[in-house]
This record gives structure tokens, C-alpha cells and sequence, in this order.
């Protein structure tokens, strides 16, 4: 609803696809003088036995068709209508419309006898079923069991394909001549958004090696220094650290952990003043 604010309240019609399809969103669009036409999931509790039951749509003949009425809004007497349509064997799709379109059958491009509202679907889907063509052949989804987990992946899938999109239209027709643009986009989204991050954590001073040597070999860039080092104008053979940072010599071979400000101009290795040689 919050995605269609600016076309609400005039006359359009959405057409979305099964993962938005329900009754209670059809009635909202009307009450806002939208329509609404959508594939449904047969495991929407609001659809009736008779469209969900196995058995029954197991035996259907094939291209057969049936409709059922309902009435979503009272006061104004508006009507939905559901209809089933087998247009594979044992393999029923069930729509869900709101609009003005009457239960007769027409004619496809294929020269096939289709219900009226799958061939009105047919040719509003395009966006929403090129999504989700796109979505399924560079996934980040993984099994679940968590609906939570499943929600979370879809948007991300949905964001990334959107991110691209916009990609592709600010570098023209360059990087749709390139077949592996979205592959490589994919690849370098969670990189780019995730280097500040990484170069953050690995200038942290306490961490472990073998972290910093994983994430070298992740790619990540290793600031050369630590902390801010400055240059002492009396002393040039010296530098200041700020902040203070342990003193190497005493760490490594005493084992203390004696906090300096000074170290060494060349190696820039904290230095405290009994291990300085003059």
C-alpha cells in the first residue's frame, strides 16, 4: 500500500504476482477506487476447498475453467471474482480479480482458448514476472525454516535487482552489452558496502593475526599505519603516536606492556625511553 500511495484513488489496476495476491489487500485497493488482478497461492486460507483440494485438481481436465464470485465489499456491493484455469495437467492456476473483466473465454497470441483474465495477466506481467525470473537466476536465498529468514532474503534479492537496474542506467548501453553485468555487480555489492567496515576493523590494534592474514586474502586493504604518526621537529630520527600504543621491544622480550608516545621514524615501531638506543 505504501509502494502505491502516489496512484492511488484513480482507477488504475495493480497486477502482482502470488506472493502479494490476498483478499484482505484486494479489499484495501478498492476501498482506495484501485483494482487488482493476481496468480493466488493455493495456500491462501481464504480461498475455498473446492480451488485447494488435490485430489479434485488432480483429475481436472485439461484447459478447463471454473469461476467463483464473492463479495469483498458490502456497502457498495463490489465483486471479485476467482478463477481456476488448468492450463498444465494437474497443475491448476488459481487469479484473483477485481476489475471489470466478464467470464469469457479469448484467444492468445499461441492461438490457444484462454480465460479473458489470464490473458489480461498475460499481458500486464511482464515487470513482475521478469523479476522474478532475474531474482531466481542470481539468488542469495538459502533453506529455511524461518519465514523471517525467507522475507529477508526476498527483499534483499529484490534490492539487489533494483540497485543493478539503476546501475545500468546510469552506464547506458555499455553495461548492457555485457552479458556477466549483473553477475559482476552482485559480486562487488556486499564488497563495496562492506570495505569501510573491514578497513575500520582491521586497523584495530588488538586484532588477532590470523584474522588480519583471512581477510588479506579476502582483499582487504592494510593501512599502513596504526594510529596517527607525526614527525617530532626536535627529534627527527623519532615520531609521535597518538594515541599511545605499547612498546614493541618490551612486549617481545619481557613480556611488559609499557604504554609510549615514541617510536621509531624508520620501522614506526613504539619505542619506549629505557629501550631507546641513542
Amino acid at each position: 500500500m505504501d509502494l502505491m500511495e502516489p496512484f492511488l484513488d484513480g482507477g488504475h489496476e495493480v497486477t502482482t504476482d502470488n506472493f502479494f495476491t490476498t483478499v484482505d489487500l484486494a479489499t484495501r485497493l478498492l476501498r482506495r477506487d484501485t483494482t487488482l488482478l493476481g496468480t493466488v497461492r493455493k495456500s491462501r486460507t481464504e480461498l475455498p476447498n473446492i480451488f485447494t483440494d488435490y485430489w479434485r485438481n488432480f483429475t481436472r481436465e485439461h484447459r478447463s475453467v471454473e469461476y467463483l464470485y464473492g463479495s469483498c465489499d458490502e456497502k457498495n456491493k463490489k465483486e471479485m471474482m476467482l478463477v481456476s484455469y488448468v492450463d498444465k495437467p494437474r497443475k491448476p492456476v488459481i487469479l484473483l480479480c477485481t476489475g471489470e473483466i466478464k467470464p469469457e473465454m479469448g484467444v492468445s497470441k499461441s492461438k490457444k482458448e484462454k480465460p479473458r483474465m489470464v490473458l489480461q495477466y498475460n499481458s500486464t506481467k511482464g515487470g513482475v514476472d521478469t523479476a522474478d525470473w532475474m531474482i531466481g537466476k542470481y539468488s542469495c536465498q538459502r533453506s529455511t525454516l524461518r519465514w523471517t529468514l525467507k522475507l529477508f532474503f526476498f527483499l534483499l534479492d529484490v534490492i539487489a535487482l533494483n540497485a543493478c537496474i539503476l546501475w545500468h542506467s546510469e552506464l547506458g548501453l555499455q553495461a548492457r552489452k555485457d552479458k556477466l553485468a549483473r553477475r559482476k555487480f552482485i559480486y562487488r555489492l556486499p564488497n563495496d558496502m562492506a570495505s569501510a567496515q573491514r578497513f575500520a576493523r582491521i586497523s584495530a590494534r588488538r586484532l588477532k593475526k590470523t584474522t588480519v592474514e583471512a581477510m588479506k586474502q579476502m582483499g582487504c586493504k592494510v593501512p599502513l599505519d596504526k594510529s596517527t604518526v607525526t614527525i617530532d621537529p626536535e627529534k627527527p630520527d623519532k615520531v609521535r603516536f597518538d594515541p599511545v600504543q605499547k612498546c614493541g621491544p618490551c612486549l617481545k622480550n619481557f613480556k611488559h606492556r609499557k604504554n609510549t608516545g615514541v617510536g621509531c621514524s624508520w620501522c614506526h615501531t613504539p619505542i619506549c625511553a629505557p629501550c631507546q638506543v641513542v
